[in-house]
């Protein structure tokens, strides 16, 4: 329960308490249960959608207070990720230059075209999917796409000295990113068959991508980083269950 509240404290913004001071090896161990918070995640989100719904609001307004309950549930921490990634690797010219924007809490040009790219996206592929389908889709797509930011986190080094991926440099991730991407792809073919296979694949290659990027542009892997390989993951499942929904439909 340690390493769950560890990594709800370090995912959300609810107000968990935990009781002394979590070291280098229970953040690494509390990567296992990052799936499990993503799961919540998409849950939480995936109410609201349906809430929005049920009350009669078109399903782009209900897909817009989905993600804005979300952004609020989490501190727009991946978000933030996303953005401080693209403003660095647009606009930085050498490894320093990246590194340093990195570390600026300031948002670019380039950061808040990727952030609300990123958003529009999501909400108007959120809103084709009916309220039973988003109940499904989204705490696979949520648990996926954190499953392969840990397995990310496992494999790739550490850009810089300091920060998450510098902290757990000398832990030992394997074993909490299989157990992740295992809990992750047990509970999205569970709950939405196929296309949790499907959702898991395409969080998988989005990470890769983002990390074959990320060693090309900074040498390694940054919290930030993490955290634009998990909204490329988000975006990449909605869009491929809105896909799903308005070809051949769900279940087909």
């Amino acid at each position: 329960m340690r390493r769950l509240a560890l990594a709800l404290i370090f995912l959300t913004r609810l107000p968990v308490r935990l009781e002394g001071q979590a070291s280098a090896e229970d953040l690494g161990a509390s990567t296992a249960s990052f799936p499990a918070v993503g799961a919540l995640i998409g849950l939480v989100t995936a109410a609201v959608f349906a809430l929005g719904l049920f009350l009669g609001l078109p399903g782009l307004a209900s897909a817009v207070m989905a993600l804005m309950v979300q952004v609020m549930f989490t501190g727009a921490l991946h978000e933030d990720g996303l953005g401080d990634v693209a403003d660095a690797f647009g606009g930085g010219w050498d490894v320093e230059a990246k590194l340093r924007i990195l570390k600026d809490s300031r948002q670019g040009t380039y950061g808040v075209l990727a952030i609300v790219g990123a958003f529009v996206a999501r909400a108007s592929a959120l809103s084709v999917l009916p309220a039973e389908v988003a109940l499904l889709v989204l705490p696979a797509v949520h648990a996926t796409s954190r499953a392969a930011m840990v397995l990310l986190l496992a494999m790739a080094p550490a850009a810089r000295q300091d920060g998450l991926a510098a902290a757990l440099a000398g832990v030992k991730l394997t074993r909490p990113a299989l157990l992740g991407v295992v809990f992750a792809a047990a509970l999205a073919v569970g709950v939405s068959g196929r296309f949790g296979l499907a959702a898991l694949g395409l969080a998988l290659v989005s990470a890769g991508l983002m990390g074959a990027l990320a060693r090309r542009q900074i040498g390694g892997v940054t919290g930030d980083v993490l955290g634009a390989a998990q909204q490329l993951g988000e975006v990449s499942g909605l869009l491929a269950a809105s896909a799903l929904i308005t070809e051949i439909g769900w279940g087909a």
